[in-house]
C-alpha cells in the first residue's frame, strides 16, 4: 500500500465567529454577529442589518422570569410568525435564519429549551 496523505474534515474556525448579548435591546445587528442574545424585559419586536447572502445567523433567546413576553420579528426578518416566550423562567428558544442579501429567512425554532 502506498503512502496515504489522509486529510480530516475540518470544523468551522469559530475563531472568526462573533456573538453579541444585547440584552433588552432590540437591534441585533446580525449583519455583524454570527449570533445574539436577547433577553427580553417585555414584549419586544427585533429589527436587524441583514448580512450577505448565504449567511447563516442565530437569535438566542432567553425568558428570564414568569412575566409572559411576546417576540416580533421586524426588518431584516422573514419568519413564520411571532415566538410566545411562555411564563416559565430560564427557558431558552434559538431561531435561526439564513440570508439572501435582503432578508433573513427563517430556518427553524427550537422549543423551550433550560437556559
Amino acid at each position: 500500500m502506498s503512502n496515504m496523505n489522509i486529510t480530516a474534515p475540518q470544523a468551522a474556525d469559530y475563531s472568526t465567529m462573533s456573538f453579541a448579548a444585547i440584552g433588552t435591546g432590540t437591534a441585533c445587528a446580525l449583519g455583524a454577529n454570527n449570533a445574539v442574545s436577547v433577553t427580553p424585559s417585555g414584549n419586544v419586536t427585533l429589527t436587524t442589518t441583514v448580512p450577505a447572502a448565504g449567511a447563516s445567523r442565530a437569535i438566542i433567546l432567553i425568558q428570564s422570569n414568569t412575566s409572559a413576553k411576546t417576540v416580533t420579528f421586524g426588518t431584516g426578518f422573514k419568519t413564520t410568525g411571532t415566538l410566545a416566550l411562555g411564563t416559565t423562567a430560564s427557558r431558552a428558544f434559538v431561531v435561526t435564519f439564513v440570508s439572501d442579501g435582503t432578508n433573513l429567512y427563517e430556518k427553524a425554532r427550537t422549543v423551550a429549551m433550560v437556559a
